[in-house]
C-alpha cells in the first residue's frame, strides 16, 4: 500500500470556475517514508478571472500567472494525469482535499477531457488529512493540540495546527509546503492516535465505508461545518433517495424520542435546526467514522448501552425510518441544472464511444483533435473540447467552432454561485478592500487592477 499526499493552489475558492495553478504531491510507502515527489505550475487560462484575495493569500502577482515559460493548463493536466496514473494504486489524500482540492482536480481532468475519477478507480482510495485530525481530536484528544483563534473558537487551519504542534511549515499556501506539513501530521497521528489512523486508511475505500455504515447498530460520526467539528452517535436510517452513495443517519441523543414521536409537520420544523438531527453520509467521500465502543460513557448525553438500545429500536422500525427519510427529502433543496458546463461535471458518465474518442484526442495533432470533437455525442465534452483547442491552438478550429467558444464566454456574467467571477466584480472587490491591504498586497492588487482594466470584460474575443 502506498499514499499520495497532494495539494493545489488555485485562482480562488470556486470549485467550478477557478483553476489549479500549482500542484504538488509526495508519494510514500505504507510506513509514510517518501519515495517520490512531483510539482508543477501552469499559466492562467484565457477566460479565468482570479479572485483578488487568492492572489494576496498566495502572494502571487498576475504577471507570474501569465509567465509564458510556464506550461499551459492543458499541458499541466496531462502531466498530472500521467504522474498520478504511474503512482496508481495509492490512497490519495490532502488537507481538506475531499471538499476542495479533489473537486478542483476533478474539474481539471473534466475540462481537459481526461478521466474525472482517477483517484477513485483502479484500486485507488481517497482520504482527507483534516478528517484524520478531526477523528484524532474526537477519539484521542491528547494526541494533538488544537489552537484557538481570537474569538476563542478552535482553529483547524493547517498552518495553525502545524504551528501549535511544532511541525515545520515554511510557507503556508504554498502547495509543496502544505503537502509536507500534512504528511508530517499523518506521521505524528499514526503513532499518537493509531485507532484514528486505522480508520483513516480503512475508510479511504468506499466499499469499507458502506459495509461499516450499513452493518453497525450505531456508530460515531464526526463532521466539520460552521468552522468547528461536531461528534455525535448516529444510527443508519437508509439510503438517500436518488443518491447511490448517500446514506441518511439520525443523531442519537436524549432528545431523539421527541423526533421519533413527532408529526410530519413537526418533523419538518425539527429538520430545519442547525445542525440537523438527520445527517447525510457520503460513502464515497471518506467520512470520519468511529465505532461506538471507542468512546467512553460520559462523552454523550446518553450512556453507551442506552445509545445502542435506541439504535436497534430505530433500525427495527422500517416504517419510522421511511418516514424520516421522506421528511428529509421533502426539505432537501433540489438544485437546478447549471447553465455553465463547469457545473455539469456530475451530470452522468461519458459513453464508452465518447471515452474512446477522448482517449484518442490526446494522441493526435490539434487539427485532428478539432475534427474528432464532432464525433463526441455528449454536449458537455464537445463544448469543453472546443474551448480546449481554442486555448491551445485556435487556428485548428473551424469558424463555427471558434464562434461557439467566443459566444459562450461573452455571456458568462453575474455574481451568483453558479457564475464565474467577472472583471467588474474583481475590480469592485479591489476598490473596496485596497485601503485595508498591506504594502505588498497593495502592489499585487494595483497591478492586477491595471491588468483587468487593460484586458476589458472579454479577454478571449
Amino acid at each position: 500500500m502506498s499514499f499520495v499526499f497532494y495539494d493545489t493552489e488555485t485562482t480562488g475558492l470556486s470549485t467550478r470556475f477557478d483553476q489549479v495553478v500549482h500542484f504538488a504531491a509526495i508519494k510514500t510507502d505504507a510506513e509514510l517514508r517518501e519515495v517520490d515527489r512531483y510539482e508543477v505550475r501552469s499559466r492562467l487560462r484565457s477566460h479565468i478571472v482570479p479572485h483578488p484575495e487568492a492572489l494576496c493569500v498566495s502572494g502571487t502577482g498576475i504577471h507570474q500567472l501569465l509567465d509564458p515559460s510556464l506550461p499551459s493548463h492543458y499541458e499541466m493536466a496531462c502531466e498530472i494525469k500521467a504522474k498520478l496514473t504511474a503512482w496508481t494504486p495509492s490512497i490519495f489524500a490532502g488537507y481538506n482535499s475531499i471538499r476542495f482540492d479533489e473537486e478542483l482536480l476533478r474539474q481539471t481532468f473534466f475540462q481537459t477531457l481526461h478521466p474525472v475519477y482517477l483517484t477513485s478507480l483502479r484500486g485507488n482510495g481517497r482520504a482527507d488529512v483534516m478528517g484524520l485530525v478531526l477523528s484524532a481530536v474526537a477519539s484521542a484528544p491528547d494526541s494533538l493540540l488544537v489552537p484557538r483563534d481570537a474569538s476563542g473558537r478552535r482553529s483547524f487551519k493547517l498552518a495553525e495546527i502545524a504551528r501549535a504542534n511544532g511541525i515545520a511549515h515554511f510557507k503556508a499556501h504554498h502547495a509543496m509546503s502544505d503537502v509536507e506539513a500534512a504528511l508530517e501530521l499523518c506521521r505524528r497521528l499514526r503513532k499518537a492516535a493509531p485507532e484514528a489512523w486505522q480508520s483513516f486508511v480503512r475508510f479511504s475505500n468506499k466499499a469499507a465505508v458502506a459495509h461499516f455504515v450499513d452493518g453497525e447498530d450505531a456508530f460515531v460520526l464526526t463532521e466539520f461545518f460552521g468552522g468547528d467539528s461536531y461528534t455525535s452517535p448516529v444510527v443508519l436510517l437508509g439510503p438517500q433517495s436518488g443518491m447511490v452513495n448517500g446514506r441518511l443517519c439520525l443523531v442519537l441523543s436524549a432528545s431523539t424520542r421527541g423526533i421519533l414521536n413527532a408529526s410530519v409537520d413537526e418533523l419538518r420544523e425539527l429538520l430545519l435546526a442547525k445542525p440537523s438531527p438527520i445527517r447525510r453520509v457520503r460513502v464515497n467521500s471518506a467520512p470520519v467514522l468511529t465505532p461506538l465502543y471507542e468512546f467512553e460513557d460520559g462523552r454523550f448525553d446518553m450512556d453507551i448501552n442506552d445509545i445502542e438500545t435506541l439504535a436497534r429500536e430505530v433500525r427495527a422500525d422500517t416504517a419510522l425510518c421511511a418516514r424520516l427519510i421522506s421528511a428529509f427529502d421533502s426539505r432537501d433543496p433540489q438544485w437546478p441544472v447549471s447553465t455553465h458546463v463547469e457545473g455539469r461535471i456530475y451530470d452522468g458518465f461519458p459513453s464508452s464511444s465518447d471515452e474512446r474518442v477522448m482517449e484518442r484526442f490526446h494522441q493526435v495533432s490539434w487539427q485532428e483533435r478539432a475534427r474528432l470533437l464532432d464525433q463526441i455525442k455528449d454536449e458537455r465534452f464537445r463544448v469543453l473540447g472546443e474551448r480546449l483547442v481554442y486555448n491551445e491552438a485556435p487556428h485548428a478550429l473551424r469558424p463555427d467552432q471558434r464562434h461557439r467558444v467566443v459566444s459562450g464566454f461573452t455571456f458568462r456574467t453575474g455574481n451568483s454561485p453558479d457564475a464565474p467571477l467577472s472583471h467588474e466584480s474583481a475590480i469592485a472587490y479591489i476598490d473596496e478592500n485596497r485601503g485595508r491591504a498591506s504594502a505588498h498586497h497593495l502592489s499585487l492588487l494595483d497591478d492586477y487592477r491595471a491588468y483587468l482594466v487593460q484586458t476589458g470584460s472579454v479577454r478571449i474575443s
